[in-house]
């Protein structure tokens, strides 16, 4: 078991990587396991390397992001990167 490093959830059509503050990671298969009962984390250490440092950089991105922002900023969701975030993360299809 590795300590997350970021919060969030990393994914692609396929896989989901899934990092909540001291709690375990988990992966789960999208396509095998749509309920994500069967945590695949230990069986693909390569895919859990890739998807912690796509985490990390998005997280960066995102907390560099905020800091630059002037007070009040809105967000702009015509953005196509905001909207790829947002799918990423799972809060859109």
């Amino acid at each position: 078991m590795r300590p997350a490093r970021a919060n969030g959830a990393a994914s692609t059509d396929t896989l989901k990587l899934i990092a909540i503050d001291d709690r375990p990671e988990e992966l789960y298969s999208l396509t095998a396991d749509p309920l994500e009962e069967s945590n695949r984390l230990d069986s693909e250490p390569a895919l859990v390397a890739a998807y912690d440092l796509a985490l990390e950089q998005m997280v960066g991105r995102a907390t560099r992001e905020k800091e630059a922002a002037p007070a009040g900023a809105t967000l702009d969701l015509d953005d196509e990167l905001l909207r790829q975030r947002l799918r990423g993360l799972g809060y859109m299809e």
